[in-house]
């Protein structure tokens, strides 16, 4: 029998169609993604001012401190439970402030997400075929200068 909600759909010859999904039916699968992506989303809108200001702190370049064991020579990065601990006063240890350059990257992030990412710019190549040939020729002569 046919329900009252659903269209009904006839081919050529005549025959209703009540195949398929109904419209706006979701399988489990797109659910328990949705749910995953929201869960992301709530974790991220917490932490996004630390986030944010870490990714500025990139983009302007970061400063650091290494700890060099003069014995042996290995470079471990210092955390504050160590100045904490009093590794500054130890003899045997010399610190260096190392500098991280400022990451293009994080910059160009940054100026996308704030100001929206600027359209590609069109580059236009216009090589004729006189120019082609004589750019062939010329590489020919310098392969043939260079004795090969």
């Amino acid at each position: 029998m046919q329900q009252k909600d659903q269209k009904v759909v006839r081919d050529k010859r005549g025959r209703i169609h009540r195949g398929g999904m109904p419209k706006g039916h979701k399988v489990a699968n797109t659910l328990s993604k949705e749910m995953a992506r929201e869960a992301l989303r709530v974790i991220v809108t917490q932490h996004m001012q630390e986030m944010t200001e870490a990714q500025v702190a990139a983009a302007k370049g970061l400063k650091y401190l290494m700890a060099r064991n003069k014995r042996g020579g290995e470079f471990k990065p210092v955390t504050r439970e160590q100045i904490e601990g009093g590794i500054l006063k130890r003899g045997d240890t010399i610190i260096e402030v190392w500098d991280k350059q400022p990451s293009t990257a994080a910059y160009i992030g940054l100026m996308d997400r704030a100001l929206d990412k600027p359209k590609e710019q069109e580059q236009r190549i216009a090589l004729t075929v006189t120019d082609l040939v004589e750019r062939l020729k010329s590489a020919r002569k310098r392969a043939n200068a260079g004795g090969r």
